[in-house]
């Protein structure tokens, strides 16, 4: 044979070797992610989360290991459209970092800052000791506010 023939024939060879390993590559990840699924499913896990489970519209009792006179976080959620809310509704032509740095992320950050301070002069003038932590406006739009176990019924 020539050498240009066993060439030919060598670089044939090649070729369907590449194009049949990329195939069972491809086969064997589908079936490796369909099983992870599976494996996920069975510990009760989910890979498409939907983040509002992680959320309760209140909390209806402390846990019992938890003393009255310990300072204890409470996020309070106002009733206004988070930026990540907005951006969920937005034609989403830009990142969500993109959009947060928007004059519309500006403005409902000014509608949320608006709504924490109702509520914050509700909790003035009800009398409640507090003390004010950090504000909330990507994911949930609201506040943080530090107070002593023993008022958390009161408050919430």
């Amino acid at each position: 044979m020539k050498k240009q023939t066993k060439t030919r024939i060598l670089s044939a060879v090649l070729s369907m070797l590449l194009l049949t390993t990329m195939i069972v590559g491809v086969c064997v990840n589908a079936a490796g992610e369909a099983a992870a699924d599976t494996y996920i499913g069975l510990f009760g896990g989910n890979l498409k989360n939907d983040i509002s489970k992680y959320f309760s519209s209140a909390v209806v009792a402390l846990p019992e290991n938890v003393k009255d006179d310990q300072t204890i976080s409470i996020i309070i959620e106002v009733g206004t459209e988070s930026l990540l809310d907005a951006y969920e509704a937005s034609d989403k032509t830009m990142s969500i970092s993109e959009f947060a740095e928007s004059d519309e992320a500006d403005s409902i950050r000014a509608k949320i800052a608006k709504e924490n301070a109702k509520l914050i002069e509700k909790l003035d003038k009800a009398g409640y000791s507090y003390e004010l932590g950090l504000d909330y406006d990507t994911v949930i739009a609201g506040f943080e506010i530090l107070i002593t176990a023993r008022d958390f019924e009161d408050i919430c």
